[in-house]
């Protein structure tokens, strides 16, 4: 993740800096990104890291930057759980209202697996269409 902290504090640079976010930059460090590709960082401005809030660094998002006043698991909790109070729009470049598509949702690998093996989307475990295809 060091590569993307890296990135993101770039990110913070490219987009204006301080007139972007107000934050000095060493207190960005990346935890996560997404297929959209946005980089997800907390501020670590606290001493305290259960205080640290979660930064969005959106590659196509509006605005760009976006700071979430809750910590890494509640900001999963929320996009997982389809819990959008207080969100003004989707807060990552994929899914939701902005892909129109379904929200992310979780599946152990090892139910995922077992789906497969039964011909079923390792997603939903309804009917996968395209079984037939790709054998198990």
């Amino acid at each position: 993740m060091a590569g993307e902290t890296e990135n993101a504090r770039h990110g913070w640079e490219m987009e204006g800096g301080r007139a972007a976010l107000d934050v000095d930059p060493a207190h960005i460090l990346a935890w996560g990104i997404t297929s959209g590709p946005d980089i997800l960082c907390w501020l670590t401005e606290d001493s305290d890291p259960d205080r640290w809030p979660v930064l969005v660094y959106g590659r196509h998002t509006s605005p760009t930057f976006t700071v979430h006043p809750f910590g890494m698991v509640e900001f999963l909790r929320r996009l997982v759980h389809e819990d959008y109070d207080g969100w003004s729009s989707w807060p990552i470049s994929i899914g939701g209202e902005l892909w129109n598509c379904s929200p992310p949702t979780f599946v152990h690998w090892r139910v995922g697996q077992l789906r497969w093996k039964a011909g079923l989307d390792p997603a939903t475990g309804e009917p996968d269409p395209y079984a037939d295809m790709f054998p198990r």
